[in-house]
């Protein structure tokens, strides 16, 4: 049986930001995205102010905050959020965090079960790693989103109000 089609596409932001065209326009897709409720459930480094803030110097940030990939759908080519990954060794090998937001024109439509369920059938045909996510203990959407990924619960965060899961990949 062939594999269903994928909803979203994942691609390095990196190239985007090497051209000052592209990078504009990835400011200009980018900005809607970032509205209060948004942001508010971002890391505090990548606070953003929704009604005036500076697109580009927040790219900027992000870029030096983590390794960033654009969450891109694949029926209308519209850039729908952006995943995070955040890579470090840990006591039992590599370990690598995961963060995603997607604007909320998107949520409910299966995009962040599919990027990251895309994600992590991608990181099982590497090196063994151990993944880590965290989310609002009140964002039961994220939370079944990590669920269907295989991710598991395993504590509350270090930070109040906040949720941890994790998941093993690779070999």
């Amino acid at each position: 049986m062939p594999a269903a089609a994928r909803l979203t596409r994942l691609a390095p932001w990196a190239p985007l930001l090497a051209d000052t065209t592209a990078r504009a326009a990835l400011g200009r897709a980018l900005a809607p995205l970032l509205t209060e409720e948004v942001t508010a459930r971002l890391p505090a480094d990548l606070a953003f102010e929704p009604a005036g803030g500076d697109i580009q110097r927040w790219i900027d940030t992000a870029n030096e905050f983590a390794e960033i990939q654009t969450i891109t759908r694949t029926d209308t080519g519209a850039l729908a959020g952006l995943l995070l990954l955040f890579a470090s060794d840990g006591p039992d090998g590599a370990q690598m965090s995961v963060g995603y937001f997607l604007g909320p024109a998107h949520w409910g439509q299966g995009l962040a079960s599919d990027m990251l369920s895309g994600l992590v059938e991608g990181l099982d045909r590497g090196p063994p790693r151990r993944l880590f996510a965290g989310t609002d203990i009140g964002n039961r959407a994220s939370q079944r989103v990590l669920e269907k990924a295989g991710f598991s619960r395993t504590s509350d965060d270090d930070v109040p109000g906040r949720v941890t899961y994790t998941r093993r990949c690779g070999d």
